[in-house]
């Protein structure tokens, strides 16, 4: 008989976490089957865990005290611990036994090799040795002086035995100070498609903090995943602190206080523990990398998104210490990095005048898009969501996509001003620049906000308008919206500063020109025909598709990123 594959059940969504009628045929599910996988039950948390665990165990719903240790989210170790007193409760109580001796150690030698596989060979044989011990002990507590932490760390220092074979695959780790799924900006799409595109040749594991919310593993293909670790209470305050008296600061917080987010910390060594790269995606989690990564021999990445100082100096000029903050830590990833790969040309230029670069190689790895993967929509589905944005409106749908933050609020007022002498057009707003205080206020006919949408919703959004707006002025690094344009096959109208870092044979199919005459040109573009605009607009994506897909902008990074690691023999360390 074949162990129940509850986690079959779950990909099939059979349950839904946090749906009460779900988790009832999941318990139904569990009770008529006498065998179950540890770890398929560990991937559940907070309450649905304690009930499903209870239910696999014990044949019933748990009660209030059980209940009681769900109240935040558990650690691997705690949803273990619990699983074993479990049953030791059913030998107590002299209920028949779900689970055996053997059947524990099957079990936990099963997951003694997932995670042996994922790198964690310490963690598989600590879980193997203490949880055997634990089950045989049939509900016997822990001393108040001895806990699995302790142990962890006390395993640590044990020599390792025979060491696992050498991967076929150099493994990339990838810093960055906040999740990057689901791809909701400029900066997430840079670095899932990017690595995305290394999971190709190479292992990569992306791994960063997660604020207010829980530990987790996202597997996006055999050879990518994003690992979240949950920050300390202490880190949530002092961010909270800095967020109260300045907006947009969250990145200058953990450049400052990231030494306060340990769990993050500990994970991050044992990942880079035999890495070959590691990438720092921002400036921002160089520290932790470094402090991280220890005496390794492994070479580093930055990957500059931005020149981060001039990014930052206009919201931050009246809070010269965080301005200071921000400095300090590019200055660290510039001196610090083995290679540095930059959004545009004018960001490599940008970091030769302000830092000292000679030694380092700087290359161009330009944003790009998905173009391969953005959805077909059909003339009538076009007509008909048409319809509903417009009522019985006639004339243009002008878009502009844009996160939250200051060059895009700029942008946005310019886009408002132009609302008001333009009644003909209907100006459609997607993405976190949503928030920005004067487009919530605006009341004007012709403005619509759709805010923080999902990749379905935001393509359909592209597929309706007629004209893709980017009146940016300021800012560094290249707006990732004009690739999305492009993309989604729209006449892109943008300034000249806004199509910075597009490359030539793709900027050449933009309608380009100076801020001042953003209006009149618009106007123009309003009044050209549909098979115009649509031709215009199919030149644009295929151009997009030739040099702006993140596949052809991958393999230029794979080959950068295997240059880097051919003049090392050590392993590489990646910090994102």
């Amino acid at each position: 008989m074949h162990p129940y594959e509850f986690a079959q059940d779950v990909r099939e969504s059979r349950y839904v976490e946090g749906d009460s009628g779900g988790l009832a045929d999941l318990l139904t599910l569990l009770s008529a089957h006498n065998e179950y996988a540890v770890e398929d039950l560990i991937a559940l948390d907070g309450r649905d865990f304690v009930a499903s665990a209870t239910a696999a165990l014990r044949g019933r719903l748990p009660g209030p005290a059980q209940y009681q240790i769900a109240a935040s989210d558990l650690h691997m170790w705690q949803k273990l611990d619990l699983l074993i007193e479990l049953d030791a409760a059913n030998r107590k109580d002299g209920r028949r036994i779900r689970t055996n001796i053997r059947q524990v150690d099957r079990l936990l030698w099963h997951l003694h090799r997932r995670l042996t596989g994922l790198g964690l060979a310490t963690a598989g044989r600590l879980a193997f040795a203490f949880f055997r011990w634990r089950a045989r002990r049939l509900g016997t507590r822990l001393a108040p002086d001895t806990s699995l932490r302790r142990m962890l760390l006390r395993s640590l220092r044990q020599p390792q035995g025979k060491p696992s074979p050498a991967p076929s695959r150099r493994r990339v780790v990838i810093a960055n100070l906040y999740p990057v799924w689901p791809v909701m900006h400029g900066g997430q799409r840079r670095i899932f498609f990017l690595a995305r595109e290394l999971s190709r040749t190479f292992d990569v594991e992306i791994v960063t903090p997660q604020i207010r919310g829980r530990d987790r593993i996202i597997t996006f293909n055999p050879h990518l995943r994003e690992i979240r670790i949950k920050t300390e209470p202490g880190y949530d305050r002092q961010l909270d602190a800095i967020e109260q008296t300045v907006e947009m600061a969250s990145d200058a917080a953990y450049a400052l206080h990231w030494a306060k987010c340990r769990n993050y910390q500990a994970a991050l060594a044992a990942r880079l523990a035999g890495a070959d790269l590691c990438v720092s995606s921002h400036p921002y989690s160089i520290h932790a990398l470094l402090d991280a990564r220890c005496a390794q021999p492994i070479p580093l990445i930055y990957d500059a998104h931005n020149v981060e100082v001039r990014l930052k100096a206009p919201l931050l000029e009246q809070h010269p210490a965080l301005l200071d903050a921000v400095r300090a830590v590019e200055t660290t990833a510039v001196d610090e990095a083995d290679l540095i790969v930059c959004c545009s040309p004018d960001d490599i230029q940008g970091l030769r005048d302000d830092y000292d670069v000679e030694r380092v190689p700087l290359h161009l790895v330009a944003n790009g898009v998905d173009a391969r993967g953005v959805p077909t929509l059909t003339a009538e589905a076009r007509r008909r969501i048409r319809h509903a944005l417009h009522d019985t409106r006639t004339g243009r749908l002008a878009i502009f996509a844009g996160s939250y933050h200051y060059p895009n609020f700029e942008a946005a007022d310019r886009i408002l001003a132009l609302a008001a002498r333009m009644p003909e057009i209907t100006f459609l707003f997607v993405g976190s620049v949503c928030g920005y205080q004067a487009l919530k206020r605006s009341h004007a006919v012709n403005v619509i906000r759709l805010g923080e949408v999902d990749e379905s919703t935001k393509w359909l959004a592209f597929q309706v308008s007629d004209i893709a707006l980017n009146p940016i002025e300021s800012g560094s690094g290249s707006n990732i919206k004009t690739f999305e344009y492009a993309a989604g096959g729209l006449a892109v109208l943008s300034t000249r500063f806004g199509a910075r870092g597009v490359p030539p044979e793709l900027r050449d199919q933009f309608i380009l020109c100076e801020p001042a005459e953003f209006g009149r040109r618009l106007a123009e573009l309003a009044l050209r025909d549909d098979e115009t605009l649509r031709r215009i607009g199919a030149a644009t994506r295929a151009a997009a598709l030739a040099c702006a897909d993140w596949a052809v902008i991958g393999q230029r990074y794979r080959e950068h990123v295997s240059a880097l690691l051919d003049r090392y023999d050590a392993p590489v360390i990646s910090v994102a």
